[in-house]
């Protein structure tokens, strides 16, 4: 292993076998693999529409395609191509499973922590308590993940990197897009007689 590499494995192993509780493992592996996960998404998704006002209706699509977005280019594009064994595999004696079964699927990037960055920036351009409430779970998603022992510590990194890229596209679209359909209703406004 490279000092990179090295250096990664101890964090982890500070992460997955020191810094460790009852509660917190049962608390982290509910938080990492919830029953019933899209029970989550659409309770949320309905909250945002009805609780977010206009704000938070115009919010549901953008959400959507950062989440769709973070999910493919790193789950399809990014994982398959760097192909890096995920730590339970790679250091079954070192790391702490705590799921009951996990996918061989690479490591890198982590796309639950990808994911719940892309949708926190997306939520930043709707209300910024909202933002930071969802910037806070990300961020715990993201520590479950080397918690739970199914991603290095870098993963879990460059899911947020990622994520937060992914995201502020999105809302740069979100604007253009906005601006562009405002434009579009005053000149037909003014093409009114």
């Amino acid at each position: 292993m490279n000092p990179w590499e090295t250096a990664d494995l101890a964090v982890l192993e500070t992460i997955n076998r020191e810094w460790t509780h009852p509660v917190l493992d049962t608390f982290f592996v509910w938080l990492t693999k919830p029953p019933h996960e899209e029970v989550y998404f659409i309770v949320a998704a309905i909250l945002l529409m009805t609780l977010g006002g206009r704000r938070g209706r115009l919010a549901v699509p953008w959400v959507a395609l950062a989440v769709l977005l973070a999910d493919q280019i790193s789950a399809s594009v990014l994982k398959p191509w760097i192909d890096r064994m995920r730590p339970c595999f790679a250091h079954p004696e070192e790391v702490r499973l705590l799921l009951e079964r996990q996918a061989r699927s690479p490591s890198f990037p982590s796309s639950h922590a990808t994911n719940a960055f892309a949708v926190a920036m997306v939520l930043f351009g709707v209300h910024k308590w909202l933002g930071w409430s969802a910037l806070g779970l990300a961020f715990l998603i993201a520590y479950s993940r080397p918690y739970v022992g199914v991603h290095y510590p870098s993963d879990t990194l460059a899911g947020l990197v990622l994520g937060v890229l992914l995201g502020l596209g999105c809302l740069y679209l979100q604007r253009r897009f906005l601006a562009w359909r405002k434009g579009r209703q005053a000149s037909a406004a003014a093409e009114v007689p």
